[in-house]
């Protein structure tokens, strides 16, 4: 991630400078040329995880790298009359060729590190994604700059303030040529241009060769990584090993009525012969034991709640009311 935006982000200074400059668009005007770039950036971030399900990680990243550095490398042959359309061309192809490193190397990062240092894991990444960025410009910029200086021709008649202006950078040198009389102003802003191209020619091969590189070690050092899977699912219906919550799908699974489970304790005693009735017999309160009687079929358990067993439970209690007067 580091060198890849350390790259690009310079590469990317490079051409929107080379479009205002060179091509002498205006601001908005290079901004719109660049649209297309950005749309190919989204596209290959959208595509990348597709492709990653069937290609290994390793292979994909480097496979992008390589289209990165053909992409960069053809701006090594736009001459400096040629256009906005072949650089613009050439740096969408750089940026399909990014998306499999943008969006796979996030996932390994964050993919290596434990859970509880993901959070870090993520700020670095990032971190080092900007910092290369502003590394990048830094360098690279820097040795865009040197070329211009060792390769820009001041025509002569030019005077020497304004020759150290046009000497120092493409930008002081486009402000000069229009301060200068025609044909030398003219042939002072193609000098400068010729210079600016050659610089972005010089830094266009560096960034091919750095990118074939990465891509070399990429495919070393992940070559271990199988493609990605998909997501597993959340829905307990769409997996079959899924735990069921619903009773009525598990046999298994206890259930929480009475009645559709035979084991469960039941204290209705109208169900349940064998539960103990509390009823009031002359006014007192007495407990039925636990009793089983038969029906006229002999084949339903009837609870001690009707006429006929109240007047036997009472002739009962008259019976033992009479014995015990006679042991009296």
């Amino acid at each position: 991630m580091f060198i890849g935006t350390m790259l690009t982000g310079a590469m990317m200074v490079f051409i929107t400078q080379h479009l205002q400059i060179v091509d002498g668009l205006s601001p908005r005007s290079a901004g719109l040329w660049i649209l297309p770039a950005a749309i190919a950036t989204a596209a290959s971030f959208q595509v990348s995880p597709l492709l990653a399900r069937r290609v290994r990680q390793g292979r994909l990243i480097a496979g992008g790298l390589l289209l990165s550095a053909v992409g960069v490398a053809l701006v090594v042959f736009i001459p400096a009359d040629a256009g906005p359309l072949p650089i613009i061309g050439a740096f969408m192809v750089t940026n399909l060729g990014m998306g499999p490193m943008v969006t796979l190397a996030t996932g390994i990062v964050l993919g290596s590190a434990p859970p509880e240092r993901a959070g870090s894991a993520g700020a670095l990444n990032e971190v080092s994604g900007e910092f290369g960025y502003a590394l990048g410009i830094a360098l690279l910029g820097s040795l865009g700059t040197a070329v211009y200086r060792a390769l820009v021709d001041v025509p002569a008649g030019v005077p020497g303030g304004v020759a150290a202006g046009v000497r120092d950078n493409v930008t002081a040198a486009s402000a000069a040529a229009g301060s200068l009389p025609g044909e030398l102003g003219e042939r002072v802003l193609v000098a400068a241009r010729d210079a600016s191209t050659s610089g972005l020619h010089v830094v266009a091969g560096v960034c091919a060769v750095v990118l074939v590189g990465l891509a070399a070690v990429s495919l070393r050092m992940l070559r271990h990584l199988p493609p990605l899977t998909s997501a597993p699912s959340a829905d307990p219906a769409g997996d079959p090993k899924a735990p069921s919550a619903d009773p009525a799908g598990d046999p298994k699974a206890p259930s929480a009525d009475p009645a559709g489970d035979p084991k469960a304790p039941f204290a209705d005693p109208v169900s349940d012969p064998k539960a103990p009735s509390a009823e009031p017999i002359d006014g007192d309160l007495i407990t039925a034991q636990p009793r089983r009687t038969q029906s006229s079929q002999g084949a339903a358990a009837v609870p001690g709640g009707t006429t006929e067993d109240k007047a036997v439970r009472h002739r009962a209690k008259q019976d033992a009311a009479l014995r015990e007067a006679e042991r009296r």
